[in-house]
């Protein structure tokens, strides 16, 4: 999918997602077994939630900025350079991208994330 703001819900089981260009306010994303790769700017006070077990996850964010918090069991973490650090345990880490006052939350289990800055 090209384009798309406001608010995003999906739920997916073995199956496969990409959006680019988007300019969402909220997502809500579930995937079990699946691929989601979103392009996005982020909006100053704006939610993005993923859930997502054995799932890769690839997110771009093309503006704005926040706090990235991310839950993780047996799961592969790649943030991009431009990405501060704040917190790193075993099952938690925390980021904040300079731009923007965005929540992201991301729950990840058997999974590989990789989060960056386009």
């Amino acid at each position: 999918m090209s384009g798309g703001e406001g608010d995003l819900t999906v739920n997916l089981d073995d199956s496969d997602l990409v959006i680019v260009e988007g300019r969402f306010s909220r997502v809500e994303a579930n995937g079990d077994d699946s691929d989601i790769e979103i392009s996005t700017s982020l909006v100053d006070g704006g939610r993005y939630s993923f859930d997502i077990e054995d799932s890769d996850l690839w997110l771009h964010i093309l503006d704005g900025g926040g706090r990235f918090a991310i839950e993780h069991e047996d799961t592969d973490i790649n943030v991009g350079p431009e990405f501060k650090q704040e917190l790193q345990t075993e099952t938690a880490s925390t980021y904040q991208l300079e731009g923007g006052t965005a929540k992201v939350v991301v729950n990840g289990e058997d999974s590989d994330i990789e989060v960056s800055r386009n």
